[in-house]
């Protein structure tokens, strides 16, 4: 599916990457993954990954992009069946300004990242009083 997005551009200024990436958007279906917010300024993306373990994971994040990459080392195992999904992936999500990762933790097959979110003071909103 292509998505021309040409007529849009005449209305804004300055926002050419962000149509660039709307144009190249392909979605990822794996691993699946959750993204909840558990309060204001505080989020937590869940990411169901069986079959790996810490070491076959890494998290990152650099210039406002959370990147999650997994790759699982060959077995030396002779299956008869294999239905647990093993395969590579590579996963990024864009954060918002002042997002930092607080920590990250697998259990059970489940990846979670802890994400917040800390405005400095002169971006906070301010209450200014009426005289």
């Amino acid at each position: 599916m292509t998505l021309d997005l040409t007529p849009f551009r005449n209305f804004t200024v300055g926002f050419d990457s962000l149509f660039d990436e709307l144009e190249n958007y392909k979605p990822i279906n794996y691993p699946p993954y959750n993204i909840s917010k558990i309060k204001d300024g505080e989020y937590k993306v869940e990411m169901a990954i069986a079959g790996f373990t810490k070491k076959d994971v890494t998290v990152t994040a650099k210039e406002n992009i959370l990147a999650v990459n997994g790759k699982k080392e060959k077995s030396e195992s002779d299956f008869l069946y294999k239905g647990i999904g093993e395969r590579s992936f590579s996963q990024t999500f864009r954060l918002a300004e002042y997002m930092f990762i607080e920590k990250a933790e697998m259990k059970d097959g489940i990846l979670r990242i802890f994400l917040k979110q800390e405005l400095p003071e002169d971006k906070k909103e301010k209450i200014i009083k009426i005289t």
